[in-house]
């Protein structure tokens, strides 16, 4: 089994909160492969930000770049995303 270091556990726990926020305000399902993508690019906007108070403009801006490679915009955004688990509030 490999080790993975906590700050990783915890900006990927979070990533896969926010991801399921999110997913749930947008239109249809997300392809597998298509949400891991996602969620690795959640991870790494995430990982550098987390304890900063930084975290909910690294979502945001990691979500509109995910749209606009996938030719969508103006899916929902966070007015907060903190480390708390109640730390989660859509805009």
């Amino acid at each position: 089994m490999t080790d993975i270091p906590e700050a990783e556990r915890a900006a990927r726990a979070l990533a896969e909160r926010v991801y399921a926020a999110y997913a749930q305000r947008t239109r249809g399902p997300t392809p597998p492969q298509l949400e891991q993508f996602l969620l690795t690019r959640l991870v790494a906007a995430i990982r550098p930000t987390m304890g900063s108070g930084e975290v909910t403009g690294a979502v945001n801006r990691a979500l509109e770049s995910w749209e606009q490679s996938q030719g969508q915009g103006g899916g929902p955004r966070f007015a907060q995303v903190g480390e708390a688990e109640e730390a989660l509030r859509l805009a």
